[in-house]
């Protein structure tokens, strides 16, 4: 069914270069299928038709993560905050990065956002790690 959806989409991207919908349905199948490249080629176009869609930035910051590019994926994902904070999967990818990053101190806010939002040990550990981290700061 997702080969069927996704040559569907593909027809419509040749039929009306313009349709973004079209650009990012295609995009999430091709990720999905492990066609990261023409994935990329599809959310960009989206994003350059309309950019004012987040679940578009976040398709385009999971691609970008996947290319281990995670200070451009944080972009994409801020972006996607930027235009709906409640998309909580890109504050934990953000958040993630950051920590991946070593740069616990951005991660904070995304966690602490979270933490408001769901209950998932995985944040707790976190924000314990952010803690411990800076505690180790001020003793050293």
């Amino acid at each position: 069914a997702t080969k069927q959806s996704l040559s569907e989409f593909l027809r419509l991207t040749k039929e009306n270069a313009q349709h973004h919908q079209a650009h990012y349905k295609a995009s999430v199948l091709q990720w999905q299928l492990g066609d990261a490249s023409a994935a990329k080629k599809h959310i960009e176009s989206a994003l350059a038709i309309q950019n004012d869609d987040p679940h578009y930035h976040f398709q385009q910051g999971v691609l970008l993560n996947q290319e281990n590019d995670h200070a451009a994926a944080n972009r994409a994902f801020e972006h996607c905050i930027k235009i709906d904070p409640n998309i909580l999967e890109a504050h934990h990818n953000v958040a993630a990065n950051y920590l991946s990053m070593q740069q616990p101190h951005r991660a904070l806010p995304h966690y602490m956002f979270l933490l408001q939002k769901v209950h998932d040990p995985e944040v707790y550990f976190n924000i314990g790690v952010i803690y411990t981290q800076q505690d180790k700061q001020y003793i050293c």
